[in-house]
C-alpha cells in the first residue's frame, strides 16, 4: 500500500464500525487521522488511542457532519 506519512485524513463517523477501521487502516499507513463523532466520545477517544499506537498523531472533533458550521470548524481544527 502506499505510504501516508505526512498526510492528514479527517475520518468521519469514526468513532466506530467503518469509520474506526477506515481511520485505523489510515494510522497503519503513517497517515495522521482527525478523529470525527458526533455522540460516541468513549468510542473516538478509543480509535485515536489505537491510531497512536501506530505512531502517529490524532485530533478528536465531535462534529455533526450535516451542520455546515461544524463541519467548517472541524476544518479549522
Amino acid at each position: 500500500m502506499k505510504d501516508l506519512s505526512k498526510r492528514v485524513a479527517i475520518v468521519t463517523g469514526s468513532s466506530s464500525g467503518v469509520g474506526a477501521a477506515t481511520a485505523r487502516l489510515l494510522a497503519s499507513l503513517g497517515c495522521h487521522v482527525v478523529i470525527n463523532y458526533n455522540s460516541n466520545g468513549d468510542g473516538a477517544n478509543a480509535v485515536a488511542s489505537d491510531c497512536e499506537q501506530a505512531g502517529v498523531e490524532t485530533l478528536v472533533v465531535q462534529a455533526n457532519v450535516a451542520e455546515d458550521a461544524d463541519c467548517r470548524a472541524m476544518a479549522q481544527a
